[in-house]
């Protein structure tokens, strides 16, 4: 692992990392579960985050969203056993997570005018779960849905996969929401 040590940028993403955790976006779990997708890299992946006493956490809105793409029960159970084999907790979205949700997606739509119809309101939950919180990190494929204007990309991991006889690199983003970039995106959209 000293190879991957290296390349995801040595002692400042390590100390990052450690026993912090790790909030999990839908799009990770989708590509790692695919054998296409290389499965077997995405299991380095874990395990050396794991390694460093990483804890995975997902939302509810997140199980939904990997499970309902199940076409039958078998699907349906293999994906759930593939959560249940990765995931340390599943956080519920409350009240509160929604009402938080809500704001974040007009702040998103504020920044990007022809994104407004098509926010996810899955990457508004994760981000409502970052708030107030210094021992978590969100990971991410979908680099473009967390923006600068309120997160901080501090490494990109890249995963080598192949897919219909092509090699591609599937990028990891690790996302901290900025609360001081939060706190001037809220004066701008309500003041």
């Amino acid at each position: 692992m000293q190879g991957m040590k290296a390349m995801l940028g040595g002692d400042e993403l390590i100390k990052l990392i450690k026993n912090k955790h790790v909030f999990i976006d839908t799009c990770i779990l989708i590509n790692y579960s695919k054998t296409e997708y290389g499965q077997e890299e995405y299991s380095k992946f874990f395990t050396w985050l794991k390694g460093l006493d990483a804890v995975f956490v997902i939302s509810d809105a997140c199980y939904f969203e990997f499970c309902r793409a199940s076409r039958n029960r078998e699907e349906f159970e293999s994906r759930k056993k593939f959560i249940t084999g990765l995931v340390d907790a599943q956080l519920p979205v409350t009240n509160k997570i929604m009402t938080i949700a809500t704001a974040i997606g007009t702040l998103y739509a504020q920044e990007r005018p022809n994104y407004s119809k098509s926010v996810s309101l899955q990457d508004c939950i994760n981000a409502s779960f970052l708030i107030g919180k210094k021992d978590i990190l969100l990971i991410s494929n979908d680099l473009q849905d967390y923006p600068v204007s309120l997160f901080d990309c501090h490494y990109l991991y890249p995963i080598e996969v192949r897919t219909q006889g092509k090699t591609e690199i599937h990028a990891v983003g690790f996302f901290e929401l900025n609360v001081e970039k939060l706190k001037n995106e809220i004066k701008k959209f309500w003041l």
